[in-house]
């Protein structure tokens, strides 16, 4: 993340949040009184803007908006059916970051996004866990 301004003062940051996900749900559906088992594989890519404010050179807290954008896949074996939805929907979240001096970084964050198209309905809410690294990191930070 890049800080706003040059002052020396400045503690706030904007980026860029591109990111790729997949996960498979399982939903338990009852029809007619029948059980069965809709499964849903899920591929989002997120595009959105984070701001961040520093707390102190290593500890960032931060927002995130912008879109996902996503298709899925569900299958039923009970129903011999399969559909392909897709779409663009908003997601939001919060997070904090840890960042040490010799450029490894730890985080989490929790985000929240509605994924609808055709009457279907998924409402996540995702904590994420992440670690990394930095390259080219300054050792004034």
């Amino acid at each position: 993340m890049s800080p706003i301004s040059t002052s020396s003062e400045n503690r706030a940051k904007f980026g860029i949040n591109l990111g790729f996900d997949t996960f498979d749900l399982e939903h338990d559906v009852t029809l007619s009184s029948d059980r069965n088992i809709i499964d849903t594989e899920f591929r989002v890519i997120t595009i959105a803007p984070i701001f961040a404010y520093s707390v102190n050179n290593n500890i960032d807290f931060y927002v995130k908006a912008g879109v996902t954008l996503w298709d899925a896949d569900l299958e039923s074996k009970d129903l011999s059916m399969s559909y392909s939805l897709d779409g663009e929907d908003f997601i939001f979240g919060l997070g904090a970051t840890y960042q040490s001096h010799n450029g490894a970084y730890s985080g989490i964050e929790i985000s929240k996004a509605d994924f609808s198209d055709s009457g279907f309905d998924v409402d996540t809410v995702m904590i994420s866990i992440k670690f990394g690294y930095t390259f080219g990191l300054n050792s004034a930070r």
